[in-house]
């Protein structure tokens, strides 16, 4: 046995226990062992009925709101620590603290409050405290916030774009439907999934194509607008137009080869679309490179949800309503499907795709197929599990805004991510900065916790913070 997402090890009792409990109850629930090295050599403790005991009133005193019953405590006597450990501990039992998902998130410390502070969330293997956006979320989902249903802040919206897809696809959107559809409340009022259908959504989605396999130089650049039904549109032609075929000889037939599943495309995009968290401040973005297609997508898995069951078809979507209204207009053909589709489009091929996931970010990359037939597989699929964890420059990347300085940060974040590190020059050329707004944004980065500096002199370089 070894730490994971769902196990803790503490070689003894005291008070650090309750921030991994608290962990446990903010993420989808877990096992502390106390009296257990980090290694997994069971050692146990001595007066394990008094440890017990404390471990109870820890939960009961030092945690808000009140946990205890989402707690359990228990004792491993000597001969079940052999069968889970594989050998016997020398100074007692093992004292087990299992900790189901909490149903009042954000739990915290009570001396703290519910801040940065005092809320931990289980990160791998880990506990860290909880972003201040992670903290909003959990609440919203405590209350049962829906983003979709709540009212929009613009009542002024039309809805041109949407009514022509609607058309075009021989689906009504009459004032019967958009009460159906959840567009208009009871008292006649737009809801924030009309403004995600409407003309004036001021949500965007940015693509950009690069020269080569990093970020370093640009071919193009595109920001799309309006509703997300047009977006969607949008961004599909703008992929296929860049999805090149490529043709192989096998006697006596030519073979016509794309560069990437369409269907694999398509799914990704959906995905991004009907998966994203519109809440927040963070931009969707596609990137195309020689040997891939990046698809950012602002907000990490939806909840309930866990990192081995992302290609599994399980259905937990964050924007039902949303979703809802692709399926009526036949751009989704089955819920829960879409992450599935795209890995048995890539059935049978030399390379798979890679699902990345963060606290507030997913990220899944299609490899080129072309780029694998002629140069052979790209360093990021040698070995890689189809699921993993988000490099720590981009895990460490805070919800970006959409105004310029946050796009500047992202992309230095991006580059950081790709190479491990960025320079103040290459900063200046990515961005097309003076050597001191580079030097300036570089800094800011630092002090915000971003970034970390490293080197002197030629050799500075800037590191993402893990």
């Amino acid at each position: 046995m070894q730490e994971s997402d769902r196990i803790e090890f503490k070689s003894e009792l005291s008070s650090a226990l309750a921030r991994e409990v608290i962990g446990f109850l903010n993420a989808e629930g877990g096992t502390v062992y106390v009296g257990v090295a980090d290694d997994g050599t069971p050692l146990g403790v001595t007066d394990a009925d008094e440890a017990a005991l404390r471990v109870t009133n820890m939960v009961r005193d030092a945690i808000l709101p009140d946990a205890i019953s989402f707690v359990r405590v228990t004792l491993v006597n000597p001969d079940a620590c052999a069968t889970l450990f594989g050998t016997r501990p020398t100074l007692g039992p093992v004292v087990a603290v299992e900790v189901q998902h909490g149903g009042s998130r954000p739990y915290y410390l009570g001396r703290k409050g519910p801040s940065s502070a005092g809320v931990f969330v289980r990160q791998g293997a880990s506990c860290a405290p909880a972003s201040r956006d992670a903290i909003l979320k959990m609440i919203q989902e405590s209350v049962g916030y829906s983003f979709e249903e709540a009212l929009s802040l613009d009542q002024e919206l039309t809805f041109e774009s949407a009514r022509k897809v609607f058309s075009e696809r021989r689906v009504k959107l009459g004032a019967a439907q958009m009460r159906s559809l959840r567009l208009i409340n009871e008292d006649g009022l737009f809801s924030n999934l009309a403004l995600l259908l409407s003309d004036q959504c001021p949500l965007v989605l940015q693509a950009a194509t690069f020269q080569g396999v990093d970020v370093l130089t640009f071919r193009d650049r595109r920001i799309f607008e309006g509703s997300v039904l047009d977006q969607f549109r949008q961004v599909l032609d703008y992929l296929d137009l860049r999805n090149d075929t490529s043709g192989t000889i096998t006697l006596p037939y030519r073979i016509e080869v794309r560069s990437y599943p369409d269907t694999a495309v398509r799914e990704a995009l959906l995905n991004m679309v009907m998966h994203r968290d519109y809440a927040s401040r963070a931009v969707n973005k596609v990137s195309v490179f020689d040997d891939r297609i990046e698809f950012l997508t602002a907000g990490g898995l939806a909840p309930g949800i866990r990192e081995e069951e992302v290609t599994s078809g399980i259905s937990v979507c964050r924007n039902p309503r949303l979703a809802d209204v692709l399926f009526r207009l036949g751009f989704v053909e089955a819920y829960g499907m879409g992450l599935p589709r795209v890995f048995a489009a890539y059935a049978g091929q030399p390379v798979q795709p890679r699902a990345e996931v963060s606290e507030n970010l997913f990220k899944l990359t299609l490899p080129n197929l072309n780029y694998v037939r002629e140069r052979g597989a790209p360093a990021w699929t040698r070995g890689a599990a189809p699921v993993g964890g988000v490099p720590s420059g981009l895990a460490a990347l805070r919800a970006p805004r959409p105004e310029r300085a946050g796009e500047s940060r992202h992309m230095v974040l991006n580059v950081v991510g790709s190479n491990g590190h960025v320079t103040r020059l290459e900063v200046e050329e990515v961005l097309g900065l003076s050597r001191s707004g580079a030097g300036r944004l570089l800094e800011g980065m630092v002090a915000d916790g971003l970034l970390a500096k490293t080197g002197g002199g030629r050799s500075t370089s800037y590191v993402g913070v893990a």
